[in-house]
């Protein structure tokens, strides 16, 4: 399992759904996961993944977690 950091860009959707931006790459992607985290623009979150599947995000300032249910 990989652990791959994110910087969350927006909040602006109803729901459990964020915008975030990789560190590394600068690539962006929308998130949809399964409880609340607590996010805010600008914290880092961190994606754990398995066979290159998300499987979970995990607020760094919170210490909060969710499934990850989808990407795109």
């Amino acid at each position: 399992m990989s652990r791959i950091a994110y910087t969350v860009i927006s909040t602006n959707y109803y729901g459990s759904k964020i915008d975030i931006k990789s560190i590394a790459s600068g690539k962006t992607f929308v998130v949809e996961y399964s409880s609340p985290i607590n996010a805010q623009v600008g914290d880092t979150v961190s994606i754990l993944m398995d066979d290159n599947k998300w499987k979970t995000i995990i607020n760094e300032r919170t210490g909060n977690s969710a499934t990850v249910s989808s990407v795109y």
